[in-house]
């Protein structure tokens, strides 16, 4: 009996042992499986091309990563199925995504919350918005030029979320805003000029329709000859005559992405997406543009840590 008690302990403990080998065999299988990510651009502009690149520093080392270019390569649904993962880059890749109603996880980035609002995507979608917290661009004109009060922007959509936000911050910081409705590109000057009567800072916002790199030169001069500073929303507004303007560069943006694709691919089934402002952002002054105008502005380094501040 004592033989046969041994036999059966013994095989058990084999049994056991062989089990717990499989299951280390199946997570080690699991372990090393090859992530699959696509990323879909419009072309290979120098701005996705470093979105990209800062985004593969954050990804898992077992990431597979396949990039479609919408000039060169074809679109094909099934292999975009076939992705874990779809990071899509700028208004033209969301929109070709939105045309094919995906139901799959998707992050899309380098894109106005405007446009991103617009489409019908599924629950599985989030995105970091082009544009920057409104707390955030209110928070730097009251730090840059606290003596200016009266706020001007202007919205290709009445419906635009942006306004709301807009009107009810600036309440709160004792500010008042002046807002246009342009219901067709052709009456932007117009409604501008309008705008810059009743103002004493005019705040852009990315909006496609309106501001373009057409439009943009007009904008700019028209504030100009009206003595008013214009807060932007990127380094290239700056560069063309904005005053100043808060934004986040293509390798903040991705950064920001690829630590929420990792967040997925690490764990799936807990990973909720929510859509958000960028994280990580810069400051830029335009010196010339701020002197002729009479504004004294803190340098850069001082104004980012000011912002970073109040938002602890």
């Amino acid at each position: 009996m004592k033989t046969v008690s041994r036999a059966l302990e013994s095989g058990a403990a084999l049994l056991c042992f062989i089990t717990l080998f499989s299951l280390g065999l199946v997570n080690e299988a699991k372990a090393t499986e090859r992530l699959k990510l696509l990323i879909i651009t419009s072309n290979s502009s120098k701005s996705y091309e470093s979105v990209i690149s800062a985004a593969r520093k954050e990804l898992p080392e077992n990431t597979r990563v396949t990039t479609i270019r919408l000039d060169r390569d074809n679109f094909q649904r099934e292999a975009i199925e076939e992705q874990d993962f779809v990071l899509s880059l700028g208004v033209l890749a969301a929109q070709t995504l939105n045309r094919h109603s995906l139901d799959m996880p998707m992050l899309f980035a380098l894109l106005p919350k405007s446009s991103y609002e617009s489409y019908r995507l599924g629950t599985k979608t989030s995105a970091i918005f082009l544009d920057q917290p409104i707390s955030r661009q209110l928070n730097l004109l009251a730090i840059s030029m606290p003596e200016r009060k009266s706020i001007g922007l202007l919205s290709s959509d009445p419906t635009d979320s942006r306004l709301v936000d807009i009107e009810s911050m600036a309440a709160l910081m004792k500010l008042k805003v002046e807002k246009e409705v342009v219901s067709e590109p052709k009456y932007l000057i117009e409604k501008l000029q309008h705008i810059l009567m009743k103002s004493d800072v005019y705040l852009s916002l990315p909006d496609p329709k309106l501001i373009n790199r057409f439009s943009v030169q007009q904008v700019l001069l028209r504030s100009y000859r009206s003595k008013i500073p214009v807060i932007g929303f990127s380094k290239a507004f700056v560069r063309a005559g904005a005053t100043l303007a808060v934004y986040s560069t293509p390798d903040q943006i991705g950064t920001q992405a690829g630590e929420e694709i990792s967040k997925f691919l690490k764990n799936p089934k807990r990973y909720r997406p929510t859509s958000k402002y960028p994280k990580y952002f810069s400051v830029r002054v335009n010196r010339k543009v701020a002197e002729s105008l009479r504004i004294a502005i803190p340098i850069e380094s001082k104004l980012v840590r000011q912002l970073r501040e109040h938002e602890k």
